[in-house]
Formats: structure tokens, sequence, C-alpha cells
């Protein structure tokens, strides 16, 4: 409720302005605002279902990501545009339907709140990631990460479309957004293997969450015995 029912009011680019138009105590001046504000908004909407669309079909392959951006990263960005894309049409479309009721029913906006959280969580995965240098165990570790939160996020759209009460509605949603079916699989074993085996190992990614754990090697400590092992 607070990640997504209150932020989708004062974050929509025309939702808020549209509800104060309407309670404008100049009645006649608020609707004319209204009209104006209710023809972008359905410039909008379209302009999203177009850009979905367009994205499900290529898998974002082609849309535009950071200047900073490599070869590692770039695929990663283009995923996040594609559900960035599904979850604006999603909610633009949840909201027009069932209007306040979306906050009502709990489950269906904590589902979005999810896939808003899991997002911001892989963008901000990226940025660290960009923040050092390269090296294979920083990239697997951000693999994994990132495909943990962004396959959460398309699982929690998929929970939303299955639980929309309005079944036509919902399927042309996925049919738009997933055209092609997940576009993400969950990290399988042999990644958990590998960050495993990693952890086991001093390599810069073990080294840089060192300074923030207790660390003592001497044999007589129950942690220095672990260590040493």
């Amino acid at each position: 409720l607070m990640i997504f029912g209150q932020g989708a009011m004062r974050c929509h680019p025309y939702l808020f302005d549209e509800l104060q138009a309407i309670q404008a105590p100049d009645q006649e001046q608020g609707l004319k605002d209204f009209d104006k504000l209710f023809i972008r908004h359905m410039g909008h909407l379209f302009s999203n279902l177009l850009r979905v669309k367009l994205f499900g079909i290529t898998r974002a392959r082609f849309s535009g990501v950071p200047e900073n951006a490599n070869e590692f990263s770039r695929r990663w960005y283009q995923r996040i545009n594609l559900l960035s894309a599904g979850l604006a049409v999603t909610s633009d479309m949840a909201l027009g339907i069932l209007g306040g009721d979306l906050k009502r029913r709990e489950l269906l906006s904590a589902r979005l709140g999810d896939v808003h959280s899991q997002l911001f969580i892989a963008c901000a995965i990226l940025k660290f990631h960009s923040a050092h240098a390269r090296t294979d165990e920083e990239d697997a570790h951000a693999e994994y990460a990132l495909r943990h939160a962004l396959y959460t996020a398309q699982e929690a759209l998929y929970d939303f479309y299955r639980n929309f009460p309005k079944r036509t509605m919902a399927c042309a949603l996925k049919w738009m957004v997933f055209p092609l079916g997940r576009v993400l699989t969950k990290p399988d074993d042999n990644a958990i293997r590998t960050l495993g085996g990693l952890i086991l190992e001093d390599n810069p990614v073990r080294k840089a969450f060192r300074p923030f754990v207790y660390e003592n090697d001497k044999a007589d400590d129950p942690i220095g015995r672990v260590e040493t092992t």
C-alpha cells in the first residue's frame, strides 16, 4: 500500500492533476482543465501501449540504455525497460478499471509494489556494479542478483494478471507485455554453486564485504577456526 498505493497518485504525470481539476471551486474552468489533462493522459497511455507492445515483441533489444552501459549491463537495462513499460501500462489500466478499489485489493496493489521494488533493486545493483572494476567474480554476483530481482518482478506481473478480476483485460495486458512468454528464468543451480564456491575464496567481492563483518583468523576463535578451515 505504501510503495504502490500512495505513490501511484503522486507520481502519475496526470492523475493527481485530473482529480484536482474535478474538485476545483470553479467547475466550468475545472472541466476545461480536466478535458485538456484527460486528452494528454490518453495520449500518454496509448504511447505506453505502443511502447510496451514493441518492447514485448523485440524483448526491448533496441531500447535505449544509459551512456555508461557496457556489454554486461546493456542487456539488463533493456530488460528493465521492458518490465518498466509493463508496470506503467498495467498500473494505468488497473487504476482506470478499479479506481480507488485497487487500494482495497491489497494483494493486487502489493504485487505492483513488488514490481516497482524489484526494478529499483535491479537499478541499484547495476549502479553498484558500474562503480567497481569489472571482474569475473563481480559479474557472477551481479548476474545472480539481477536475475533474481527481475525474475521476481516478472512473476509479480504474472500473478497480477492471473488474479485481476477483469479476465479479458488481464489476458490482453499479459499478451501485450509478454507476447513471447516469460523473458527471464530464475537463477539455476550452477549459478548458486558458483557463488557458493566464490565465498570460500579470496576475491574482490569477498574483500568488499570483509570491512563490515567481524573478522578473526586465530585458531582459538570460533570465527578464526571457520576462516582457517
